[in-house]
């Protein structure tokens, strides 16, 4: 089952303007499933985060932003790493440590400069591995799909899956203050099966079962030999089958215009299919990591409004 969530989300203990009640109140609003608690580099609000979250029927997920000079880091999850030793010298180790503690480890906003002008925002470390990053923001803030930085972010990102990493295609708010009137946003949406509580959405942040959307959710699948597999799974290499795609929260007729599109992240080769009724399937080879996309408009915006994490091939990792 996919659930809506929102996995960037500050508060006055750090530099939002919301109290945990404000966030609470306006993550009710806009139907989440579970959000994250990422102030920067404290954990002074988690206690009455996690109580005042949960008390209004969405799951809290514990985490912080390590805030740096090179960089900003989400961490979802409690570790016991003090922020002011992540720098250029120890990246790769506290990231090491902090996934082998259980937490999900993503990139936020890595083409993003600071406001006005700032350094920090933008991402300029140079992992030794990429192994124990779990995610990174391709698409933040209002319009993404619009954004030149997040298509930067896009393009990296694709790069790095076609060059064999594994990291979670994940979108970030970065919500600051209520911005009760804000449109075109969108969510990141996990795939848990069962119960969604904090340890289950980590694990599908880690995992890869992840798609961003600004039209909701959607079903997707990749089809072969009577097999279905989807975000984070590995398909057999050189399979044949189809690639479907349902969504699941747009109204009937809002989808159309819209296009599928499945994309090789080696070669960059893709294939096409119309969308019909919220509806599309397009025949597929599995030769590499591929990934799943829609183009269409979104708050009157043209551009990649649907972004999954790849499906990956046995075999591609040495």
């Amino acid at each position: 089952m996919w659930h809506k969530c929102e996995l960037h989300c500050h508060t006055m203990h750090s530099d939002g303007s919301m109290s945990v009640d404000m966030l609470a109140d306006r993550a009710l609003r806009r139907g989440y499933s579970a959000i994250a608690l990422t102030d920067h580099n404290t954990l002074s609000a988690t206690e009455s985060f996690v109580a005042t979250v949960a008390k209004a029927g969405i799951t809290p997920v514990c985490g912080i932003e390590w805030t740096t000079f090179y960089g900003h880091i989400t961490v979802l999850g409690t570790t016991d790493i003090d922020w002011r030793e992540v720098s250029i010298g120890t990246f790769d180790e506290c990231v090491r440590r902090a996934a082998e503690q259980g937490a999900a480890v993503n990139i936020a906003h890595p083409d993003r400069w600071g406001y006005p002008v700032g350094a920090g925002c933008h991402f300029d470390y140079a992992p030794d591995s990429w192994d124990n990053i779990a995610g990174m923001e391709v698409y933040w803030g209002l319009n993404p799909h619009a954004s030149k930085h997040c298509a930067r972010s896009l393009k990296r990102w694709r790069g790095l899956i076609g060059r064999g990493e594994r990291i979670a295609a994940l979108y970030g708010y970065d919500w600051h203050k209520p911005d009760d009137n804000a449109t075109g946003y969108a969510a990141t949406y996990l795939a848990i099966e069962g119960e969604i509580d904090e340890a289950s959405c980590i694990a599908a942040v880690r995992a890869g079962r992840t798609l961003i959307s600004l039209i909701g959710g959607a079903d997707i699948a990749f089809i072969t030999d009577g097999k279905e597999y989807i975000m984070g799974d590995e398909a057999p290499k050189g399979a044949v089958g189809k690639v479907k795609l349902k969504l699941i929260d747009c109204e009937v007729g809002a989808a159309e215009g819209y296009t599928l599109y499945v994309t090789d992240f080696v070669t960059g080769e893709r294939v096409s299919s119309e969308m019909r009724c919220g509806v599309a399937e397009a025949e597929y080879v599995a030769n590499n990591a591929f990934g799943i996309s829609v183009v269409g408009s979104a708050d009157g915006c043209l551009g990649e409004v649907l972004i999954s994490s790849p499906i990956y091939v046995k075999g591609d990792r040495v």
